[in-house]
């Protein structure tokens, strides 16, 4: 950890144990669940995160980097718009809503959402046992693969290499 002292900088050891929480956790609020589309479940949705090179914030805030949740409907290749994490969400709460914002837009409950990571699918797990969908760890994923590609690509040419101020 590095400490201010005496207007130098110096580097200190933080030693913490962390003690893991094996409870599932829903990460959403459950009004969120509500108005999900009713009827058969089909399809699926494959979702994935990028982190862009650049940042957002205001004059006098501390910049944030802008870490997007990207979902695709894989048998019709459309993506659904990407959903900025706001800073300081848990990991699970931006993929848990990205999930359901795919859902409200496809108007239909999908049979699997693929990850690219086994976290995502650890973190998805309760979602899925409330919604009704199995979520699989897909390590290949060509359609979602060409989405973060692009967005990347799109944020390279757009921004000014090293990070921007979106406001």
């Amino acid at each position: 950890m590095m400490v201010r002292k005496s207007g130098k900088w110096s580097m200190t050891m933080l030693n913490m144990q962390l003690t893991r929480v094996n409870q599932p956790r829903l990460w959403v609020p459950p009004e969120l669940l509500r108005g999900l589309p009713p009827g058969p479940k089909s399809g699926a949705i494959c979702l994935g995160d990028l982190i862009l090179p650049s940042s957002i914030g205001g004059p006098n805030e501390r910049p944030a980097v802008v870490h997007l949740f990207v979902a695709a409907d894989s048998r019709s290749g459309h993506a659904i718009a990407p959903t900025v994490r706001v800073p300081g969400t848990p990991l699970g709460a931006g993929a848990s809503e990205a999930v359901l914002m795919a859902i409200k837009e496809r108007r239909q409950i999908p049979e699997k959402v693929f990850v690219p990571e086994p976290l995502f699918a650890e973190m998805l797990g309760e979602l899925a046992r409330v919604v009704g969908f199995e979520v699989r760890v897909k390590r290949h994923l060509p359609m979602l693969d060409e989405l973060l590609r692009d967005l990347a690509r799109y944020a390279e040419q757009h921004g000014d290499g090293d990070s921007q101020t979106i406001h």
